[in-house]
């Protein structure tokens, strides 16, 4: 796909990708991070898979806001 530009699965063109917003971690563990698949728009076949940087700042954010609080008690 990378090279040609087109999806391995249906053989279309990929010049955009559908985002699906998924939960990336581990079944022992549960979900870790926030994430999004990258989808073929034509036959939905996922391409890629990545952290979602938005969802991670924010998460940090809460998480640092939490420790602060904690701290200051």
């Amino acid at each position: 796909m990378f090279g040609s530009g087109k999806c391995p699965t249906c053989g279309n063109a990929v010049s955009r990708f559908d985002l699906d917003k998924i939960a990336i971690g581990d079944q022992a563990f549960g979900p870790f991070f926030h994430g999004v698949s990258m989808c073929c728009p034509h036959c939905k076949t996922v391409l890629g898979v990545s952290i979602d940087p938005s969802s991670l700042v924010a998460d940090i954010a809460v998480q640092v806001a939490n420790e602060i609080r904690r701290k200051t008690k």
